[in-house]
């Protein structure tokens, strides 16, 4: 998306900034901040599989050609 809105020319270096926010654990972090403030469970991180059961039923869905720039 920032290559394509044009702040940014080449995907590599914001690519390299979403890479080490979600590997270093600080997304996770921040996202588990947003659920608390919204009043969920503060606990949601350390027990997401207990708050999301998986489905027992799952459609694949593909995106037309030329619309997912890069997937991480």
């Amino acid at each position: 998306m920032v290559q394509m809105s044009g702040l940014q020319q080449n995907y590599q270096v914001p690519l390299a900034a979403v890479k080490k926010v979600l590997y270093s654990g600080v997304a996770a972090n921040i996202f588990g901040r947003m659920i608390k403030v919204l009043g969920g469970p503060t606990d949601f991180l350390e027990y997401v599989t207990d708050y999301l059961p998986q489905t027992l039923l799952i459609i694949p869905v593909s995106a037309p050609y030329g619309h997912i720039a890069v997937l991480v």
